[in-house]
């Protein structure tokens, strides 16, 4: 993992709730603003809904994946319903209530933790590279691992909404979103 610090997504990123929930990495997963379209239950949860142009043996029920909403109003119009919620990812950490970080925010731990533990060692001051470096001192790439195992037990998805709006035809307009995901990644390889 490097430890490039992400860009804020100052645009509504189309995000799949599934990719939210199976992010293996919290440091990795999506920083800023996103649209997620599944169904708000009356957990106050968006979840993941079934993408008809996926091949059915590799599809997942609807309802599998969940990401809970921080939401600041009562969104009782959209409950029980196929919605897509605009908002922002957040990290919630489970061991405290009411404390959010970010991708951005867990890599930038990640590079001080990386610059305090090589000063410890009397290692020279060098830019953070994360674990992929293949110079760094293993202590050093030990204990930075154990942080990140230690992230991926801590801090799960939430999204903090901006807003809600309803969506009839859910499934159609996630399978046209994956479309276009797809087009672009095949114009960004050429």
């Amino acid at each position: 993992m490097n430890f490039n610090l992400p860009k804020f997504s100052e645009f509504y990123k189309f995000v799949l709730v599934d990719e939210l929930v199976l992010c293996n990495n919290p440091a990795l997963i999506h920083y800023g603003k996103c649209s997620v379209i599944g169904y708000l239950s009356s957990s106050i949860c968006v979840e993941s809904i079934s993408i008809p142009n996926i091949k059915r043996h590799l599809q997942k029920p609807d309802c599998t994946y969940k990401v809970p909403l921080i939401i600041d109003f009562t969104p009782s119009n959209y409950l029980n319903s196929t919605v897509e919620v605009f908002g922002e990812v957040k990290l919630h950490d489970e061991l405290l209530e009411n404390s959010y970080e970010t991708s951005h925010s867990l890599i930038h731990k990640l590079r001080n933790l990386q610059i305090k533990l090589e000063s410890e060692k009397g290692l020279p001051t060098r830019e953070p590279s994360g674990t992929n470096d293949k110079g760094m001192h293993p202590s050093v790439l030990r204990h930075l691992q154990r942080e990140i195992e230690q992230y991926k037990k801590t801090f799960k998805p939430v999204v903090q909404v901006h807003t809600i709006r309803h969506l009839q035809e859910a499934r159609e307009v996630l399978s046209e979103n994956l479309n276009y995901r797809i087009i672009q990644s095949c114009k960004n390889k050429k």
